[in-house]
Formats: structure tokens, C-alpha cells, sequence
């Protein structure tokens, strides 16, 4: 990554902390299988603890997993590890700071999209509504324009829930979590 100390940071959390970032509203989240877009090439589950600097072993991550070989283990690693710890750390700094208008998403494959495992990637052509219109299931359809609405709504009143029962992000709370399964919640 190419950090630039004007976009991009080396130390999010502390700039947060020093109260170095504004007081915006912010939607942050995650698709379910982000992580393959991280995993690709990656073999070894072994290294890829090492590299995350996780301080567990081997077994306790396969036990978070059961039935999956370290090639399928890898991207849900990244994911849960990497980049829904980074959120998750991100949004606790800034509500330490005192912003509240935080809200958190996964978006989660639905039952149909197994057949295409990793296409859930990323959101961008869904959101900005790039995809092939022509060539899009219901299924995926759905996930679009329930993204839309939901980034939409977002924008148009940044401090009310985009999507119902979206709470806002508290943390070390367990009743928020973030906001899974879009498509089965609808707008």
C-alpha cells in the first residue's frame, strides 16, 4: 500500500485518537467476500497468520472454519481478520471521539449466489449501476438496487439509518451488529 500522509495513513487509529480526521457521518462496511480480492495466490493459511501478526495458532483458526480446507480458510481470513477488524477498530476510535452517526454493513451473499462464489466482490458497478443489466439474475438485481437505496439514503439524511432496523454503530455492544444481509432485508 502506498501510504501518502494526505489520503492515505500509516496509522488511522492514531490520527483518530489525536483528533486528526473530521466529525462526518460514515457508512463503512464490507461484502462478504472481500477477502478473495486479497487471497489470490496465497497457499498457505500458516503464512498468512504470520503476515496478519494474529497471536493465535494454526488450530484455533481452522476451528473458527470447521470443513474448510486453508485454501478456503484464506479469503474468509482476511476477511474476518483484516478487514472487519480494520472497521470495526475504526469505527470504536471514532466513537471514542465522540462522533455518533456511524453506520456498519456486511453484505452477505444470498442463497442463489453460491453458484458464483467471489463475484460479490466488490460494489462499485452495482452502485454506480455499471452492471449488465441484460445479464443480471434477480437475485443480483436485488443486491444492486437494495445497495443503491441503501448508499442513497445514506446520503440524503447522514444521520438516520439507511435501510429499517439499520442501527447505528455502539460498540462492545451486542445488540449492533453490523448490518447483514441486504438483499433479505430489503428497503
Amino acid at each position: 500500500m502506498g501510504y501518502n500522509s494526505i489520503t492515505w495513513f500509516r496509522n488511522l487509529i492514531e490520527r483518530i485518537n489525536q483528533h486528526k480526521t473530521a466529525k462526518v457521518p460514515l457508512l463503512l462496511g464490507t461484502n462478504q467476500d472481500d477477502g478473495t480480492l486479497f487471497a489470490v495466490g496465497q497457499t498457505s493459511l500458516e503464512r498468512l497468520i504470520e503476515e496478519l501478526d494474529l497471536m493465535v495458532t494454526i488450530e484455533q483458526v481452522r476451528a473458527l472454519y470447521p470443513g474448510l480446507s486453508d485454501v478456503q480458510i484464506i479469503p474468509l481470513a482476511i476477511r474476518d481478520f483484516l478487514l472487519i477488524r480494520k472497521n470495526r477498530s475504526i469505527s470504536t476510535a471514532l466513537i471514542g471521539i465522540g462522533m455518533t452517526d456511524i453506520f456498519r454493513y456486511i453484505c452477505e451473499g444470498m442463497s442463489d449466489t453460491v453458484a458464483y462464489y467471489g463475484k460479490l466482490m466488490t460494489v462499485v458497478k452495482e452502485i454506480f449501476g455499471t452492471f449488465n443489466r441484460s445479464t443480471a439474475t434477480a437475485a443480483e438485481a436485488t443486491l444492486f438496487h437494495t445497495m443503491q437505496t441503501a448508499w442513497a439514503n445514506f446520503i440524503k439524511n447522514l444521520t438516520s439509518s439507511p435501510a429499517p432496523n439499520w442501527e447505528k454503530w455502539v460498540p462492545n455492544n451486542n445488540t449492533t451488529k453490523p448490518w447483514r444481509n441486504l438483499p433479505s432485508k430489503g428497503m
